[in-house]
């Protein structure tokens, strides 16, 4: 089976120049995000309680598409403006303290004033960053370890998860303050959000004994449709969660429609580590019940896995959690029993495929009714590979065979522009015509006028 990819080029090298010399830093970079949303997404779930936000949101969609986020290790956020014509335009610069090491990096936006946020962890805290005002909005204090991943859910950005070291996932409402009436339902300060700013943690999910990530959790991805929420992390576990029933709406800011207690779950819906034999990296809801998780090479020798692989999964068990889910007023009662939570077997296999070692962590692109495709960073370069390509395979689920090689199409960096290129991580546009890969360098590619290339 083939699939039609992107045909992209190399449109700039980035060289960010130090202020006090001609030179450019020789610094590396470690994290890139694009701003998330573009003009062609459904404005309708953006703005359904905005009678007249539809202009003025897509105006501001406009202006940041394809505005990109880069974090350097030197301690600075560069706010990056692309255009098809001429070299990217660097619009400002965020100078964070000298020992400051940022962690995850994603964006967000205010659906009151429309300002794009970034949100960026560090310090085992996440912040807010308003970039119209240049001012930092909130720092907000929970994790007791590394927040290892930002996420925001594509039809509320309000609403965030992250992923810590700490063993857990932590939910925050962004538009919401720190409320006085809040109160926990167990003596345990240390869950208390400690800073005044704009913003609430309004849930933990850890799991109670034997249902609890055991290792670090390393992603978390919120699913498009319904209060549902998966993780997965260096235990190989992969854990599919209810959301509390905080409105996905900007009706929490007006303080109904949401709860005054904060969540704790400690009985996920799902759990499984039978499907990866090594810690998964990624985790990606494609449709209504099937998600996509990418495992990483094992650190550790034979007989753990020595390669990297990727695998496309039904849930079987949504449609038993559903009526209750979709019930604002019954949602309490979606609990998973101990055969959901211990090792699972409802799930069926679609595709597994061995990725090359040294790939890092994919960027998944599903927007505009076209096929999606992966692009991974890798040491030289970027892969990237269609959806299409993940047909079903032999020996689906035997983690003791080696599944077959993933299809895919290599974007090496040519050899006169650098001489040893190092890609860590990249990210798309919301348009999907700008790729951004960072390393020991910036480097930005965008679309031929040939649309697509097929493999």
């Amino acid at each position: 089976m083939s699939g039609a990819l992107p045909n992209y080029r190399l449109h700039s090298k980035v060289a960010i120049f130090n202020t006090e010399q001609s030179l450019p830093l020789n610094e590396s970079y470690n994290l890139v995000s694009f701003f998330p949303w573009s003009p062609s997404d459904d404005l309708s779930l953006l703005v359904r309680h905005h009678h007249n936000g539809r202009d003025q949101l897509k105006a501001v969609l406009n202006t940041w598409a394809n505005v990109a986020v880069v974090y350097r290790t030197t301690g600075e956020l560069l706010m990056m403006a692309l255009e098809e014509e001429g070299p990217p335009d660097v619009l400002t610069t965020i100078r964070l303290d000298e020992n400051t090491v940022v962690s995850a990096l994603n964006w967000s936006l205010d659906l009151m004033t429309f300002h794009p946020l970034i949100l960026f962890a560090a310090d085992q805290n996440l912040y807010v960053w308003d970039v119209v005002s240049q001012i930092r909005r909130s720092a907000l204090v929970g994790h007791g370890g590394e927040i290892t991943s930002i996420v925001v859910h594509p039809n509320d950005p309000g609403l965030v998860a992250t992923t810590s070291r700490d063993l857990t996932i932590r939910i925050w409402r962004l538009n919401m303050s720190d409320d006085p009436d809040f109160r926990l339902p167990y003596p345990d300060r240390t869950l208390r959000l400690l800073s005044r700013d704009q913003g609430m943690c309004c849930a933990v999910l850890h799991g109670g004994r034997g249902a609890s990530h055991e290792g670090a959790v390393l992603h978390t991805d919120f699913h498009p449709s319904l209060p549902l929420i998966a993780s997965c992390g260096l235990d190989r576990r992969v854990k599919i969660w209810r959301v509390p029933s905080v409105r996905h709406t900007v009706e929490a800011e007006y303080g109904y429609g949401c709860q005054k207690t904060l969540h704790k779950d400690d009985r996920p819906l799902f759990t499984s580590t039978l499907m990866h034999s090594s810690q998964i990296v990624r985790v990606k809801w494609l449709s209504r019940d099937i998600l996509l998780t990418q495992a990483a090479p094992s650190l550790l020798p034979s007989p753990f896995q020595a390669y990297g692989s990727i695998m496309v999964w039904r849930w079987l068990a949504l449609d038993r959690f559903l009526p209750l889910i979709e019930s604002p007023a019954r949602w309490r009662e979606a609990r998973g029993c101990i055969s959901d939570y211990k090792d699972s077997s409802s799930y069926k296999i679609i595709s597994q495929h061995e990725i090359p070692t040294n790939c890092g962590k994919l960027c998944l692109y599903q927007k505009g009714g076209k096929t999606p495709f992966m692009v991974f960073p890798e040491k030289r370069g970027f892969v990237l590979s269609s959806l299409a390509n993940l047909a079903p395979n032999m020996a689906l689920g035997d983690v003791t065979t080696r599944p077959s090689r993933l299809v895919g199409h290599l974007i090496a960096i040519p050899n006169q522009a650098v001489a040893s290129p190092l890609i860590k991580s990249c990210d798309l546009s919301s348009s999907g015509k700008f790729l951004i890969g960072v390393g020991n360098g910036i480097w930005v590619y965008c679309t031929e006028s040939n649309p697509t290339l097929t493999i």
